[in-house]
């Protein structure tokens, strides 16, 4: 953004560094597009959020009566291994990602 802004405000008196600063800006948007860092984010965000809704799931299963938190436990280590089987899935790493929902 900085080096897009410059290029548009750098005087005509000054052509050569509007021009090396459009240079910048269009090598920073291709890098940023060939590594696809806004879809690797979102997909960050996303596993981070899967893992928390696990944490809160262990904590509630104190709260549980004795004879139910063994199934609570069985059910949480099956989400987590679908939880986990999702870590291959990074966008931009050759391997296709797919969306799949864990039990809430």
């Amino acid at each position: 953004m900085a080096a897009t802004t410059a290029a548009t405000v750098i005087p005509a008196d000054h052509s050569i560094w509007g021009r090396i600063a459009a240079g910048v800006a269009t090598l920073l948007i291709a890098v940023a597009r060939a590594l696809d860092f806004g879809a690797r984010w979102r997909w960050h965000l996303n596993m981070r959020a899967r893992y928390a809704i696990l944490l809160d799931r262990v904590d509630k299963v104190d709260l549980l009566p004795a004879d139910v938190r063994a199934d609570a436990l069985g059910q949480i280590y099956d989400d987590l291994s679908k939880v986990r089987s999702l870590e291959r899935g990074i966008p931009g790493s050759g391997t296709a990602s797919t969306v799949q929902q864990t039990g809430s």
